[in-house]
């Protein structure tokens, strides 16, 4: 029995473990950033230098990881037009004017986070923008990232006119005329993305830093990051300069793979920065209209989707990245996307099953129902934003019918025996991970709105949504051995909230605070 003293002891509130050898209880030393003990053994480690932390009759639950984030575009947004859940079309311009009034013509206005289906009808287009000022090119990224508004202003600058084609997986959209609207989908936006200002390594270093705080501050103690080069070079320094107060698992960009991997000077994977999956997309977004369906969307039959990545190269790509020990994680939203996308895991599965590599799906927002039990089957982990549902039940309703009875199937899967990974996909959504668990036990919106709950069948437990943001995620990376419970020689990544979520009525998950967030034994984030 260890005799050494404990650098931190919590006390005084409960602590659920997550891990089955013991669940509950009411007392954790913690020693060089690992669990030590637990209840009395741990009171009996208390030293002369021993940080008590009083858990004010709360609760200490394994540390919240969140999935599928972005985080780098997320502290950009802090810094943008903002107009993310932006329901009133006027407030759309009053804000894009009040940041014109401020920027000098010529120069670019970028903003993000706008949903046209919450504007009673009005549709986005260039005229609109137009409108505002015709001496600034505007674009502007849909809240899901597949889909970008400009002015015709910036359509001028990106060369797009009535003549040119749409590039292969994206969409210039079309005026009656063939006139572009200017709404580009999907690869269409890189004409006009390639053309923003370029941003300096510091601005992002400060970007990653104010969303980090953010992201402490919702009890967030590790992130699996969805960018590129920009990000892993921010993350990096932040290491470098021992302000990286989150653990990073940072996915591998298409583009950064192509150009030869690993590039020179990549830094050597730690507890605290690790590069894992290669993302590749399979097809585009429900609110864009560029899912990837079997059957064209209600009430415009004709449109199918994107596939953005056609089956026989992603299968080329799967197959590449297992010879280099690469698992992948494969962005599918439409039902057609998932199935290809099970469909190309299963003929590749020889490459990387041996090697163990832990492929995932993002979203997995439809399936059809002949591929529920498909992830389970081959041993993919459903990486999932339980917030989507609430998010988009009504335009999913709208657009996909009765095909939501498989959608955002978080009960079904798990009943299969797929292993569930929840995030955010912030900053498409919140990064508030009380509000994704409240999705995910209720389908119902903070609003209110469908108080039974949206297809409530797919409903989880308050413990098993817990355990995808926190166990479930750790898996998901192949980190389950070091992190996800709080079971002794574990990392003491431990998030704290003032009251027992587990044991108080849903309503309660939106009124709970984070009181503290704690990485490695340190404390990251306390509510003062």
């Amino acid at each position: 029995m260890t005799t050494e003293a404990a650098d931190v002891l919590l006390e005084h509130g409960l602590i659920r473990t997550g891990w089955p050898g013991l669940p509950i209880t009411d007392a954790l030393a913690i020693s060089h950033g690992r669990i030590l003990a637990y209840g009395n053994a741990a009171r009996s480690l208390r030293g002369p230098k021993t940080i008590q932390l009083d858990l004010r009759g709360g609760l200490a639950l394994p540390g919240f990881t969140d999935a599928h984030i972005h985080l780098l575009s997320y502290g950009i947004t802090l810094d943008e037009v903002n107009l993310t859940d932006v329901a009133d079309y006027a407030e759309v311009e009053r804000r894009l004017q009040e940041r014109i009034a401020l920027t000098s013509p010529g120069t670019w206005i970028h903003g993000s986070g706008w949903n046209q289906d919450l504007w009673n009808g009005i549709q986005p287009s260039c005229h609109l923008l137009d409108r505002l000022s015709p001496v600034h090119p505007i674009a502007l990224t849909r809240k899901d990232g597949h889909s970008l508004w400009v002015n015709s202003l910036a359509l001028a600058k990106a060369d797009i006119q009535r003549e040119t084609p749409d590039p292969a997986g994206g969409h210039i959209e079309r005026s009656d005329d063939g006139s572009p609207t200017g709404i580009l989908a999907e690869t269409a936006m890189d004409r006009v993305t390639r053309l923003l200002p370029a941003d300096d390594s510091d601005r992002f270093y400060q970007a990653v830093l104010r969303a980090m705080q953010r992201a402490s501050a919702a009890g967030i103690t590790g992130i699996h990051d969805f960018e590129g080069p920009d990000a892993r070079a921010a993350f990096t320094r932040a290491r470098e300069h021992d302000t990286l107060t989150l653990r990073v698992h940072m996915m591998i960009d298409l583009p950064t793979w192509r150009a030869g991997w690993p590039p020179a000077h990549h830094p050597r994977n730690d507890d605290m920065l690790q590069t894992g999956h290669l993302k590749i997309f399979a097809d585009g977004a429900l609110g864009s209209r560029t899912a990837a369906m079997f059957e064209p969307y209600n009430g415009t039959p004709t449109n199918r989707g994107i596939v953005v990545t056609p089956r026989e190269e992603l299968q080329t790509l799967i197959t590449a990245a297992a010879h280099q020990q690469i698992p992948c994680a494969i962005h599918a939203i439409g039902d057609y996307a998932n199935h290809f996308v099970l469909d190309t895991f299963a003929a590749t599965q020889s490459t990387w099953a041996p090697q163990a590599l832990h492929p995932r799906i993002e979203h997995v927002q439809l399936l059809h129902p002949d591929d529920l039990h498909r992830l389970a089957q081959l041993g993919i982990t459903a990486s999932m934003q339980p917030i989507h549902a609430t998010s988009d039940m009504l335009i999913a309703e709208r657009f996909w019918g009765q095909r939501c009875a498989s959608g955002y199937p978080w009960r079904t899967l798990l009943d299969h025996g797929t292993s569930l990974a929840f995030g955010s996909d912030s900053p498409v959504e919140t990064l508030d991970v009380l509000q994704g668990l409240y999705a995910a036990v209720t389908r119902r919106s903070p609003s209110g709105f469908s108080l039974a709950g949206w297809h409530p069948e797919q409903c989880l437990s308050i413990e098993e949504a817990v355990a995808a943001y926190t166990y479930g995620a750790a898996q998901a990376v192949n980190r389950e051995h070091e992190l996800g419970d709080l079971r002794p020689g574990k990392w003491a990544d431990i998030t704290i909230l003032d009251r027992d979520i587990l044991s108080a009525p849903p309503q309660a998950l939106l009124e709970t605070n984070v009181i503290a967030t704690i990485v490695r034994g340190r404390t990251i984030y306390e509510r003062s």
